[in-house]
């Protein structure tokens, strides 16, 4: 099921530059969506592909508060890889698709 378990260490092979390039993405295109106009707290979600995993919003985490250590790593299957202490987004699946 998408979001269950995290899966810990196996970032460790993929290049950290690189996910902190996705993950900063996310945070910002969250920021410029609150500061658009385009959504409210925690409306919508952003996903950013980086090479064999997802970088996605956060859930429950208004977006001009997410910080990137908050940003979650899924693989394409929807194991959660980043270890951190909010879960993915609930729409991860479609992100996915």
């Amino acid at each position: 099921m998408i979001g269950e378990s995290v899966e810990s260490n196996t970032l460790e092979h993929r290049d950290e530059a690189t996910l902190a390039v996705g993950r900063r993405a996310v945070v910002e295109a969250g920021r410029r969506m609150i500061s658009d106009g385009l959504v409210e707290g925690t409306a919508g979600n952003i996903s950013v592909r980086v090479g064999d995993v997802v970088a996605i919003s956060p859930s429950s985490v208004p977006y001009d508060m997410v910080r990137e250590e908050q940003v979650c790593i899924v693989d394409m299957s929807g194991r959660i890889l980043s270890d951190n202490t909010v879960r993915p987004s609930s729409e991860t699946a479609m992100h996915l698709a």
